[in-house]
């Protein structure tokens, strides 16, 4: 789900993943494409969003995406 998230993250910027210190010449950076799994914040929202979003389908199952992410960037996060 961390990917498509554009809006998610304008939102909420304090979900994005900051990536640890000294991985971009000892600045912190932070990425404007995922949403940071080390932030619980991250999986509160996730959740409130699913639950407005998810009675509107009549599918049991729904597809969080995910497929488009660059999962290399998760190995940096300063969160984990």
């Amino acid at each position: 789900m961390p990917s498509h998230c554009a809006a998610i993250l304008r939102a909420f910027p304090e979900l994005k993943c900051r990536m640890r210190p000294g991985l971009a010449h000892g600045r912190q950076v932070t990425s404007d494409t995922i949403l940071c799994i080390g932030n619980e914040r991250t999986y509160q929202v996730l959740e409130q969003i699913l639950d407005d979003v998810l009675p509107l389908f009549p599918d049991p199952v729904v597809h969080t995406g995910g497929d488009e992410v660059d999962c290399r960037d998760i190995l940096y996060c300063g969160n984990i």
